[in-house]
């Protein structure tokens, strides 16, 4: 799976905030891999031959510290949290579509 590991600099806000432990961040950040890959293997026909390592270049930076936020809260049990941050991430992408 992805080589590159997720920047420190776009998750330390979080890793903060939660107080996560090391293994919790290792965690958190092998659910975000396993996300990216996920939706790599279901990818539109239009990017079938894109390979996992170009597929997860080219996700948008500002997603990688949200999913790694929505993977630590799931992984803290906090759920709840989880589904309203991407509920939130997801009305704020509605808006900048309707643009």
């Amino acid at each position: 799976m992805l080589n590159r590991p997720l920047p420190v600099k776009d998750v330390i806000d979080v890793v903060d905030d939660l107080a996560l432990t090391g293994e919790q961040i290792r965690r958190a950040a092998s659910a975000v891999r396993l996300v990216v890959y996920r939706a790599w293997m279901h990818r539109p026909a239009a990017k079938a031959r894109q390979d996992f390592e170009e597929f997860a270049a080219a996700v948008p930076s500002c997603h990688w510290p949200l999913m790694f936020e929505v993977c630590a809260l799931r992984l803290l049990g906090r759920r709840d949290d989880a589904k309203d941050l991407l509920d939130a991430a997801q009305a704020l992408e509605d808006l900048r579509a309707d643009k």
